[in-house]
């Protein structure tokens, strides 16, 4: 994923505008000074765009390469020559009420916080889930948590072995596949309707959906 180090940029940019404006005053020649002004407000220009870049990166959208067969066959199925690239939404960073079940998010594992998952959003809070091969048989999603879930689970590190996942590590949510070309597509929402109550005080947002396909063991 696309990770910008803004402060070394800014770091370099202000020691050769330091050295540029240093020539600026050893030299009486228009021509020196003309071109160094020019060197000036490229590298500006420069630094105000990757600030922007980065920035949108971080705050509206991006994308990732996923790797891994946990999410087969929605994502890098058996066949595939090349890993998928899917887009990246970044909204449900800032509004956590934005993600809906059957959507597949990104998110910092609990274990270790430099690594980052893709997984099917499978429950929110206050949702009870049947668990594959978890401590406990049936969980009670708590408050400010969620249940993600590899669609093959047999291969996916996801809730049923480490359990609920607060939201706070939910970083966006993936929704188009953008590379291979013969790949483009949006992704679609899926949920395991056998395995999941949904929360009581909550309209029924998923009975539309198609049930999670299951990848290959």
């Amino acid at each position: 994923m696309f990770n910008f180090h803004w402060n070394t940029f800014l770091h370099l940019t202000r020691k050769i505008h330091i050295h540029i404006g240093r020539r600026c005053q050893s030299t009486r020649s228009n021509e020196t000074i003309s071109n160094s002004a020019s060197w000036s407000t490229m590298l500006m220009t420069a630094g105000f765009t990757c600030c922007f870049v980065s920035i949108l990166d971080d705050k509206v959208v991006t994308y990732t390469m996923v790797s891994g067969s946990s999410m087969q066959p929605c994502l890098n199925p058996i066949g595939s020559k090349c890993n998928d690239r899917v887009l990246i939404d970044r909204s449900p960073k800032r509004n956590f009420k934005k993600l809906k079940r059957g959507e597949l998010v990104i998110y910092r594992t609990t274990r270790n916080p430099d690594e980052v998952n893709i997984k099917r959003l499978v429950a929110l809070e206050g949702d009870t889930v049947t668990t594959l091969g978890y401590k406990n048989r049936s969980v009670l999603v708590p408050t400010g948590h969620c249940w993600v879930e590899g669609d093959n689970h047999r291969f996916s590190d996801d809730s049923n072995v480490v359990g609920p996942v607060p939201l706070g590590l939910i970083s966006g949510r993936a929704t188009h596949i953008i590379y291979p070309p013969s790949r483009w597509e949006s992704i679609c929402r899926r949920f395991p309707h056998s395995r999941v109550k949904l929360n009581p005080c909550e309209e029924d947002t998923v009975s539309h959906l198609p049930d999670v396909i299951c990848g290959i063991s």
